[in-house]
């Protein structure tokens, strides 16, 4: 996240502005006193706007925010689909990874 809020690009290298945060719920291991296990992986998606006033935003929130503008609703969300992508592009999804959006 250091170059988020750090690292200021120009607007055609937007790249360093995306990141997904990765969430997991853990709960203790059935049959394993003392032991826990990951049972749900998730991620939120992320982008460093820098438009003013800077901000990051929660892009895989950002749907929902009647808040925001239509357009910045939209733009998010194609930023959203974006980093999906990258997310999902080795096969993350199959193997149980979830995209939230809160």
């Amino acid at each position: 996240m250091g170059d988020q809020v750090a690292g200021f690009h120009e607007a055609d290298k937007a790249r360093g502005d995306m990141s997904s945060i990765p969430r997991f719920t853990f709960s203790p291991a059935k049959g394993r006193p003392g032991r826990w296990e990951a049972v749900k992986a998730e991620y939120l998606t992320q982008y460093s706007d820098m438009t003013p006033p800077f901000r990051v935003v929660c892009t895989s929130c950002a749907a929902d925010d009647t808040a925001l503008s239509a357009a910045d609703r939209s733009r998010y969300a194609a930023v959203d689909r974006q980093i999906t992508a990258a997310v999902a592009s080795r096969g993350a999804h199959a193997r149980g990874l979830e995209h939230a959006t809160r």
